[in-house]
């Protein structure tokens, strides 16, 4: 998707329109500058300098305005991007608009208990973030499915009790596989249920559990290269609470994970560029949340 329509969006323009104070402080500012340049030009080359600027008075003046104008717009837009670094631990936070798969990193894919692969009807969604991944980096969704299957040889199951498409051990909430294929690395980490319809349902307390044991596995099975992770469970999942609740219960549980743990040295949490729009998702107040969790975390 262009990143285009973002800029334009009624949430970007508004939050465009709440700096308007400090738009015109860094126009008068800029303004300025260029005011003392030319005085002092003026005062020390001792030249018919301003003759010259009257000949030119009415585009000079269009021309600085435009300048001065497009520099206070452009250093004040919103950002697309807002980073904070824990106190005490060389760790950074960042939440960013983006498709997670164009970033560099292990990737978080959110999964059901059952760990199906196959995309379609009653299993996973092409459009979830584990649709998308397996369509990206894997040919066939049989392959990601076996290699799921070797990691959880070990793991604890039970049979579900009713009758459904794909697979049928289940295994606990927050049971975590890590996958790699070539230079690709990505955990996946069950966080749902399906039920008798396939339809998969989640609960922010099953969230809060399956983040907690993700953090400690990567802590003892991962690299410390950066962490992407999606909203995962506010569509696919079913949650009822709002997308920015769930960004909230991602950093405060990695923010406790790193009170005796590192998981990695970076955690970039994403909203994906249709979210943004669509849930007019305000970037100023997920800052005021990051820099509170990152300002407070109780070390």
């Amino acid at each position: 998707m262009t990143f285009l329509p973002l800029f334009f969006s009624k949430n970007y323009l508004y939050q465009y329109a709440s700096q308007w104070k400090q738009i015109l402080k860094s126009i008068f500012y800029f303004f300025g500058i260029i005011a003392a340049i030319l005085t002092i030009s003026i005062f020390l080359f001792n030249i018919d300098i301003q003759t010259q600027i009257k000949d030119y008075c009415f585009f000079g003046v269009i021309f600085v305005l435009i300048i001065v104008i497009g520099y206070g717009l452009w250093i004040n837009r919103p950002k697309l991007s807002i980073i904070q670094q824990i106190p005490h631990r060389d760790i950074e936070i960042e939440i960013r608009v983006a498709d997670m798969f164009d970033l560099k990193g292990s990737y978080i894919i959110g999964t059901n208990t059952t760990f199906d692969t196959e995309i379609g009807d009653d299993l996973i969604a092409e459009k979830s973030v584990q649709g998308q991944f397996t369509k990206k980096f894997f040919m066939d969704y049989k392959d990601l499915g076996n290699r799921i299957n070797e990691k959880l040889v070990t793991y604890p199951f039970d049979t579900v009790n009713f009758e459904k498409k794909g697979n049928v051990k289940s295994y606990e909430m927050g049971t975590v596989v890590k996958i790699k294929k070539n230079n690709i690395i990505a955990y996946f980490v069950a966080m749902a249920r399906l039920n008798e319809q396939g339809v998969a349902q989640s609960s922010i307390e099953d969230i809060i559990i399956s983040l907690n044991k993700l953090w400690e596995f990567i802590s003892t099975h991962g690299g410390t290269e950066p962490i992407i992770i999606a909203i995962f469970g506010s569509r696919f999942g079913r949650l009822i609470e709002k997308r920015d609740q769930i960004v909230d219960k991602i950093i405060q549980s990695f923010v406790i994970a790193c009170i005796s743990k590192k998981c990695t040295e970076k955690l970039i949490i994403v909203i994906h560029p249709v979210d943004f729009l669509k849930w007019n998702l305000n970037l100023a107040e997920l800052k005021r949340i990051l820099e509170y969790h990152c300002h407070y975390p109780n070390f």
